[in-house]
C-alpha cells in the first residue's frame, strides 16, 4: 500500500500539530516496513528532510514564496482544487491538519479540536466562517477521521453528524525524554532562568483559551489567603489578545515570573522541579502538558473540561476552571500535603506510560488499511 502523508505541520510547527505530524511519520517508519510512504509538503524549511530518510519513504516538496504559497493556499482550500499531483500513486492519504487542500483519494482527516466553533469568541467573524466552511468539506469529504480524544469524537457526531463509525479516537503519545530530571539538571535549569526554590507552573501559549487570567486571579488568592510564598511561573509565547494580561502580570509582583517560550530540551527540568503543574485550560483537543508534568513526577492540577478528565484520569486534581476559588484551593491542597503530592507524582508517572507514540503510530496504521486495501 502507498500512504502518503502531508507533513507540512511538521516542517512548519514546533508544538500542536507540528509536534503529532513529526512524533507520527517518525513512529510509523519505525513499525511499518510493508508499506510505501509519500511525505509531502506545500512548503517549509526542509533542511530536515534528512529526518524523514528512509528507502521506503518518498519525500516531495513544493517551496513557495510565503505570500505566494498564502495565496496559493487560500485558493486550494476556498476553491477546493484537490492535489493530486504531489501524491499521484497513493492508495490512501492522511491530512494531519484539518484545514489543508485533500487530494482525490481515499482520505484519512484528523480533526485535532473545534474550539473555532465551542469557543467562537477566541476567532475574527471571517476566520469563523472561512473555518467552519472548510472544516465542513474536510470533515463530509474524509473517508476516515482521526480526533485526538473521545470528547472531540463526540463534539464531530454532534455538531457535524457524523456517524460514529466513521470517527477513531487516538490518543497521543509523550516523548520519552519526559522523566524526573537529575538533582543536576534541576539546578541548571534553575540558574538558567533564575527561578525560585519553590514554584507552581503553567505552561502553553498566551491567549485567552489558556485561561491565565483565572490561573493568576486563584495564584493571587492563594497569597492573600495563605502564608504560602511559593511562586508562580508561566511559560509561553505571546499568543492572541494578550497584551492585556501580560500588562497584569507586569504588575503582580516579583514572584509572578513569565519565561516567554522555553526550548522543549529545558521542558523536562522545568516541571521536575515545579512544585505543581496547573492547566486551567478552558477547552483542549487533548491537552499534552498535564501528562508531560505527570511524566516528570509533577503533581498537576487540571480543569475538568473537554478531553482533561479522560487524559489525566485519577491522577491529577481536576477543577472546575472557571472557579478562581476552586483552582486556589486545589493547588494549596498539593503544596501543604507532602503525602497527597507523593501520591499524585507516583499515579502521574504510572498514568504518563499509558501513551506512547509507538501506540498513536500503531492505531493509526489501522485506521489508513482499513480504507487502503
Amino acid at each position: 500500500m502507498n500512504i502518503g502523508i502531508d507533513i507540512t505541520s511538521a516542517l512548519n510547527q514546533t508544538a500542536g500539530i507540528g509536534r503529532y505530524t513529526k512524533q507520527l511519520v517518525k513512529n510509523l517508519i519505525e513499525i511499518d516496513s510493508n508499506n510505501q510512504y509519500i511525505f509531502y509538503s506545500f512548503f517549509g524549511d526542509t533542511k530536515d528532510e534528512s529526518a524523514f530518510a528512509n528507502k521506503q519513504v518518498i519525500t516531495r516538496f513544493r517551496n513557495y514564496p510565503s505570500q505566494s504559497f498564502k495565496t496559493l493556499l487560500f485558493a486550494l482550500k476556498t476553491l477546493r482544487i484537490p492535489t493530486d499531483f504531489l501524491v499521484s500513486e497513493a492508495n490512501v492519504v492522511h491530512l494531519p491538519d484539518f484545514v489543508l487542500p485533500a487530494p482525490n483519494k481515499p482520505t484519512v482527516l484528523t480533526v485535532p479540536d473545534l474550539t473555532f466553533i465551542r469557543y467562537p469568541e477566541y476567532y475574527t467573524l471571517k476566520n469563523r466562517l472561512y473555518m467552519k466552511s472548510v472544516a465542513a468539506h474536510s470533515i463530509n469529504k474524509a473517508k476516515a477521521i482521526i480526533t485526538y480524544s473521545k470528547a472531540t469524537k463526540n463534539d464531530l457526531v454532534e455538531i457535524f453528524g457524523v456517524a460514529n463509525n466513521k470517527i477513531t479516537s487516538i490518543y497521543l503519545g509523550v516523548d520519552e525524554h519526559f522523566k524526573p530530571s537529575t538533582d543536576k539538571e534541576i539546578e541548571n535549569i534553575k540558574n538558567k532562568y533564575k527561578l525560585p526554590d519553590r514554584y507552581i507552573l503553567s505552561l502553553g501559549t498566551i491567549e485567552p483559551r489558556k485561561n491565565y487570567n483565572r490561573l493568576l486571579g486563584a495564584y493571587l488568592k492563594l497569597k492573600k489567603n495563605t502564608a504560602d510564598n511559593t511562586s508562580l511561573v508561566i511559560a509561553g509565547k505571546k499568543g492572541w489578545h494578550c497584551k492585556n494580561f501580560l500588562e497584569k502580570l507586569d504588575n503582580a509582583g516579583k514572584n509572578v515570573i513569565w519565561l516567554n517560550f522555553v526550548d522543549e530540551a529545558d521542558l523536562p527540568a522545568l516541571y521536575t522541579s515545579a512544585s505543581v503543574f496547573v492547566y486551567p485550560s478552558l477547552y483542549e483537543g487533548f491537552g499534552l502538558p498535564p501528562l508531560e508534568a505527570m511524566a516528570c513526577g509533577t503533581p498537576v492540577v487540571c480543569s475538568n473540561t473537554s478531553s482533561l478528565p479522560e487524559v489525566v484520569g485519577d491522577a491529577a486534581l481536576q477543577v472546575d476552571p472557571y472557579k478562581t476559588g476552586e483552582i486556589a484551593e486545589a493547588v494549596y491542597k498539593i503544596l501543604d500535603g507532602k503525602e497527597l503530592a507523593d501520591k499524585l507524582s507516583k499515579k502521574g508517572i504510572d498514568r504518563a506510560k499509558q501513551f506512547s507514540w509507538k501506540k498513536t503510530a500503531e492505531q493509526t496504521l489501522e485506521v489508513y488499511k482499513s480504507i487502503g486495501q
